[in-house]
């Protein structure tokens, strides 16, 4: 065809299997869809109809609003936007948010001095902020080891050492705002942010902000913040060092997150706390602006690629808690992009600064594996073309050994395993639960991954929609194929080396989306590149088809975001007229239990729990050791043996036939005395033998 072909006429063959393929993708997951706008009858009567009156009142308005937006008012979004989560955050819980807001500026603050003082440049303003900042936090990470180490968890010594980092990169802070006024005009010299695409980008990132607003303000929910993150941080800031909590076995592995949230739980409690992990997913998105732009695309691109992937409902939820998860993916796509600098550049420094990042991460969680394995045969390549290879391998084995390893020399120092309480092996094999299959099975499976994931989600993550990952790649996988001017470049070429060696050796092992986070992030943003290249490439149908498929795809993960972080007792929490003790007595069932025992004063008391896993709110996580139910496989037999091996005086126990055996057990071995029994969960008085 030659170059005076209409759009519309470059291809109708094209043209044709995108929508039949549109038409395929939207019968296979409309059920889905209408499951999940039928699951808002659970809260409430109202919910379901008022959901979807918002829904139509959104529709109905859209074009009156973009008729304001071409008058020059979408210009002002990304501002508005970015102020929603802010001025929320100084409303409900001012005095957090200046903590975290200072503890960032000061983060941004010193990785900038440090980079500069390096010669890395960045390219743009998204990595001026994201790596900058990210350094900033790298670096943090491990003074609150070295802190941590000499029982330093004082809020005096964090706001010294914070006031001391201000003092010598005071200078630095000016370099924040153009930043921010350089993103913002990315997106206003932008022609396309004005046209409906940019509606639907705008919009829908006002509600998943909204979403993750609410989340990060509301007291925390999450099994895995309040069994682990919140109550190691708290536990921490108690007794002013990381040593490991006697009950739980979770404190001997890498604590990197948890000792930053015991710094916010220190200066401003656990609102704090909660505010900082979310960081790292600001700081992610940022990143993959970066790398869209470095992979070839163009500014628009790269802005609705960051909102495809941050609307993945699993990502989105992984983001807003206090989980670990995002710091992960964050150092290992900060290790990639000075790869990508490395390529561009030929400077090693930003070699040794990638693998600084990758022992950050390191210092955060076991997971960090994935990325070693992924980055390592590009991180050989560069080693292999410097001059002295020998020089340089060993540089960046010391800068891993000795940022990369604390946690790890820990652990071993505490317990004489690096990696306790698991054995090495198990880094590198699949879990023990998961069967040993033979060649055809296992690759029958593995072929499986993406459609289990994407419509069998709940026994792969931690929700009640079975449709976790959204319907993005299964709506839009087909730009690959169809997009003919996005080849790919150098730099795109290496992200998809990475996120297939990634991958394959995930799903290998765990398939849990959210130790994937980075490759299935990158590969939202560079799908999003091939769709806005085809989008260019066709005629009006197509455009056409692919606004509605944009919206669909949103639309489809709004609900599915909601589910897993909205709860009706949050909007009487922020309209205030329920307190958080009253929000948590309604949504949690196992914290009245607990806030039983808190009023009770039971100072130094030991506390064992059966099911109720809650330990931030426990009296002291120091002091409460808690087992799921079905962590034992005879609750009635084994309870009582253990609390025969420590002087507990207080017992939890569910209200239920599982909770019934246990006291019929206990009646034979130790006298208890009920105090407390609500429809969830009892509590005993465990009296002298």
């Amino acid at each position: 065809m030659n170059s005076t072909e209409t759009p519309a006429g470059r291809g109708r063959v094209p043209a044709a299997a995108w929508l039949a393929w549109l038409a395929a993708a939207f019968a296979l997951t409309l059920a889905p869809f209408l499951w999940h706008l039928d699951y808002f009858k659970h809260p409430g009567a109202r919910f379901y109809p008022l959901f979807l009156a918002a829904l139509v009142a959104a529709a109905l308005a859209a074009p009156l609003y973009q008729r304001l937006r071409r008058g020059g008012f979408w210009r002002h979004e990304p501002a508005l936007l970015a102020g929603l989560p802010l001025a929320a955050g100084l409303f409900y819980e001012p005095r957090a948010t200046l903590v975290v807001a200072w503890i960032f500026l000061t983060c941004y603050a010193i990785g900038r001095f440090l980079r500069r003082k390096l010669g890395l440049n960045p390219s743009g303003f998204a990595e001026e902020i994201g790596l900058s900042a990210g350094l900033g936090f790298a670096l943090l990470l491990v003074a609150l080891f070295i802190m941590g180490a000499c029982g330093w968890y004082y809020w005096w010594a964090f706001a010294l050492l914070l006031a001391l980092a201000d003092l010598v990169t005071i200078r630095e802070f000016g370099g924040l705002w153009p930043a921010l006024g350089g993103l913002n005009r990315a997106w206003s010299e932008t022609p396309q942010a004005a046209g409906w695409l940019g509606l639907l980008l705008t919009g829908f990132s006002a509600c998943f902000i909204l979403c993750g607003t609410l989340v990060v303000l509301a007291p925390s929910l999450a099994y895995d913040a309040l069994a682990k993150h919140l109550a190691s941080a708290l536990a921490y800031s108690m007794q002013h060092s990381w040593q490991p909590l006697r009950f739980d076995s979770y404190t001997y592995l890498p604590q990197g997150v948890e000792t930053l949230m015991t710094l916010g739980y220190s200066l401003a409690g656990q609102a704090a706390a909660q505010m900082l992990p979310p960081i790292f997913f600001l700081l992610t998105l940022l990143l993959l602006i970066r790398l869209a732009r470095a992979c070839g695309s163009d500014r628009f691109s790269a802005l609705a690629g960051i909102l495809f992937a941050a609307s993945i409902p699993f990502l989105h939820w992984t983001g807003s808690v206090a989980k670990n998860d995002l710091a992960v993916a964050f150092f290992i796509l900060a290790a990639l992009d000075c790869f990508l600098r490395w390529r561009d550049s030929g400077r090693f420094a930003w070699i040794l600064l990638g693998v600084f990042f990758l022992a950050s991460g390191a210092g955060v969680k076991h997971t960090i594996l994935f990325g070693l394995f992924s980055l390592a045969p590009l991180y050989l390549y560069a080693v292999w073309r410097q001059p002295r290879r020998l020089r340089a391998a060993a540089s960046i084995v010391a800068v891993f050994a000795v940022f990369g390893l604390l946690w790890q020399a820990r652990a071993f120092a505490l317990t004489g395993n690096p990696v306790y309480p698991f054995e090495l092996h198990q880094a590198l094999h699949a879990p023990p639960e998961r069967p040993h299959l033979d060649w055809p099975a296992a690759a029958l499976r593995f072929a499986k991954t993406p459609w289990t994931l994407h419509f069998e989600g709940r026994r792969h993550f931690e929700s009640p929609s079975p449709n976790p990952l959204g319907i993005f790649f299964v709506l839009f996988a087909p730009a690959w194929l169809l997009a003919r001017r996005a080849r790919a470049n150098a730099n795109e070429r290496v992200c998809l080396l990475f996120c297939g060696l990634y991958l394959v050796y995930w799903a290998a092992l765990v398939d849990w989306p959210r130790y994937a986070i980075a490759p299935l992030a990158l590969l939202a943003v560079l799908t999003t590149r091939r769709l806005m290249a085809f989008y260019a490439d066709s005629g009006r149908l197509v455009r056409l088809s692919i606004h509605f498929a944009a919206a669909y795809a949103l639309l489809f993960a709004l609900p599915v975001t909601m589910i897993l972080e909205i709860n009706a007792p949050q909007f009487r929490l922020f309209a205030r007229q329920i307190d958080k003790a009253g929000y948590l007595r309604e949504t949690l069932v196992s914290f009245p239990s607990l806030e039983f025992l808190r009023a009770r004063r039971i100072g130094q008391d030991l506390v064992f729990a059966l099911g109720n896993t809650s330990s931030a709110y426990a009296p002291d996580p120091r002091r409460f050791q808690c087992f799921l139910s079905a962590s034992l496989p005879d609750p009635a037999a084994a309870v009582p043996a253990r609390l025969g091996e420590r002087d507990f005086r207080w017992l939890i126990l569910p209200s239920d036939e599982i909770g019934r055996a246990v006291e019929r057990g206990l009646a034979h071995a130790r006298p208890v005395t009920e105090v407390y029994r609500d429809p969830y969960f009892a509590v005993f008085r465990l009296n002298a033998r």
